[in-house]
C-alpha cells in the first residue's frame, strides 16, 4: 500500500510507473490523497504499457488529470496487455479537446476483465471519448462494472457507461452510474458506439443527451444481444431508443433484448431547433435488424415516435418483436405515434407476464427467455444468460439479481 503521493509532470507516460514493458504489476494499492497529472498516457498506476504487460489486483484513490489518454488505473494499454481485477476510486478528468478519459484505462488494445470504477469521470473538451471502464477499446472487456457518473460540457463526444468507443467485444458488464450530457454527444448506457458485439450486458443508470442516446448502445454498427435497459432516458434532441439510439447499417442487429425504462423527450431552450424526433422503445432509428425483443415502457416525443422504432429504413426488418399494450406512446403534434412503421405485436399485461408468458410470446425461445410465477407480482420474461452465475463475478451476483428482478417486475 502506498499513500499520499503526488506526481505532477508536463510530459507523457505519467503514473506511479511511467512505462511498463513485458512486466507484471500486482496488488498495488493506493490509499489516501494521491494526485497524478500529465499530458498524454496518464494513469494512477501506469502511464503506458508495451509488450506483454499484466496489471492485476490494483486499487486507486485520489485524482488523476491529463490532456489525453487519462485513466484511473492505466493511461494506455497495448495489444498484448491484460488489466484484471482492478478498482478505481480516483476522480478522472480532462478539459482537452479529443481526449480519451476512463475509470480504468483510457485506450485499451488488450483485454480488460473484472474491473470496477467507483468514481466520477469529468470532461470539458469537444470530440472526447469517455467510458466508465474504457474510453476506446479494440479488444475484449469482460465482467466489468461502472458505478461512477460521467459528466461534462463538451460537444460531439462519445460516452458509454462501460466503453465509449467500442471496436471489441463487451461481455457480461453492467453500468450503474448516470451519464449526463446536455450537449451534442452520442451516449449509451453500456457503449457509446459499438462496432463489434455487446452481449449479456445492461444499464440501470439514468441517461441524458442532446443527440443520439441508447439505453444500451448509442450508435450500433454491430450486434447487441441478450441485453436490457431498465433506466429512464431523457432526450433533449433527436434519436433515442430504449436499447439503441440508432441501428446504423443494414447489418446492425438488436436481438434477444428488452427495455423497461421510459424514453422521454425533454424540451428546453438549449436543445436544437429540430428536436424530439426519432424516439422508440427499442431503437430511435433502425436501418438493420431487430428480433426477439420487447418494450414495456413509455415513449414520448414530438415526431417519429414509436413503441419499437421511431424510424425504419427501407432495409429494416423486425421478427418476434412485442410491445406491452398499455405502454404509453405519444407524439405531441408530430408525424406519427404507435406501431405504424414496424412489424410488431401488442400484448396485454396478462399475456406478457407469469409462467405462461412464452405461450403468448410465441416467437421467443425458452433457450433465451425465462418465465417466473409469483402470487403477488406480475413478472415479465427475463434473459436466461443472467441466470448463469458463471457469467459474472461472484461478488456481483446479488446486485445483478436485484437489477434483473426490478427490471421485469410490473411495479418497478
Amino acid at each position: 500500500t502506498i499513500s499520499n503521493f503526488k506526481i505532477e509532470q508536463n510530459s507523457d507516460n505519467v503514473g506511479l510507473f511511467g512505462v511498463a514493458a513485458d512486466a507484471g504489476i500486482y496488488n498495488v494499492n493506493l490509499s489516501g490523497v494521491n494526485t497524478v497529472s500529465g499530458n498524454k498516457n496518464v494513469g494512477m498506476i501506469l502511464g503506458a504499457s508495451s509488450g506483454q504487460t499484466f496489471v492485476y489486483g490494483c486499487s486507486t484513490n485520489g485524482s488523476v488529470t491529463g490532456k489525453n489518454n487519462v485513466g484511473g488505473v492505466v493511461g494506455y494499454s497495448c495489444e498484448n496487455s491484460i488489466i484484471e481485477g482492478c478498482t478505481n476510486t480516483a476522480t478522472v478528468s480532462s478539459s482537452s479537446n479529443y481526449a480519451r478519459i476512463a475509470g480504468i484505462v483510457a485506450e485499451s488494445n488488450g483485454a480488460v476483465a473484472s474491473c470496477v470504477n467507483n468514481s466520477q469521470i469529468s470532461y470539458g473538451g469537444n470530440g472526447v471519448e469517455v467510458g466508465g471502464i474504457v474510453a476506446k477499446s479494440t479488444s475484449l472487456v469482460l465482467k466489468c462494472r461502472n458505478n461512477g457518473a460521467l459528466v461534462g460540457t463538451g460537444d460531439y463526444g462519445i460516452l458509454g457507461g462501460i466503453v465509449g468507443q467500442s471496436e471489441g467485444e463487451i461481455k457480461f458488464c453492467f453500468n450503474i452510474g448516470g451519464i449526463e450530457s446536455k450537449n451534442i454527444s452520442t451516449v449509451g448506457g453500456v457503449a457509446g458506439t459499438n462496432k463489434s458485439t455487446v452481449y449479456g450486458s445492461y444499464n440501470v443508470g439514468t441517461l441524458t443527451s442532446c443527440d443520439v442516446l441508447g439505453g444500451v448502445v448509442g450508435d450500433n454498427y454491430g450486434t447487441v444481444s441478450n441485453c436490457f435497459n431498465s433506466a429512464d432516458i431523457f432526450e433533449y434532441g433527436n434519436f433515442a431508443g430504449g436499447v439503441v439510439g440508432r441501428n446504423i447499417t443494414t447489418t446492425s442487429k438488436v436481438e434477444i433484448s428488452y427495455n423497461s425504462g421510459a424514453v422521454l423527450f425533454v424540451d428546453d431552450a438549449v436543445s436544437p431547433v429540430e428536436k424530439g424526433q426519432y424516439l422508440g422503445g427499442i431503437a430511435g432509428w433502425n436501418e438493420g435488424v431487430v428480433s426477439d425483443a420487447y418494450n414495456r415502457a413509455e415513449v414520448s416525443g414530438l415526431a417519429y415516435v414509436d413503441g419499437i422504432s421511431g424510424y425504419s429504413g427501407g432495409s429494416a426488418t423486425y421478427t418476434g418483436v412485442y410491445l406491452l399494450s398499455t405502454a404509453s406512446v405519444t407524439s405531441n403534434g408530430g408525424t406519427f405515434a404507435g406501431l405504424t412503421n414496424c412489424d410488431a405485436q401488442t400484448k396485454t399485461l396478462a399475456e406478457m407476464t407469469g409462467s405462461n408468458a412464452l405461450a403468448s410470446l410465441s416467437e421467443f425461445s425458452s433457450d433465451n427467455w425465462k418465465t417466473r410465477n409469483n402470487d403477488t407480482k406480475e413478472y415479465f420474461v427475463s434473459l436466461v444468460c443472467f441466470e448463469n452465475t458463471d457469467n459474472f463475478n461472484e461478488s456481483d451476483l446479488s446486485v445483478i439479481y436485484n437489477h434483473v428482478m426490478r427490471s421485469i417486475a410490473n411495479a418497478v
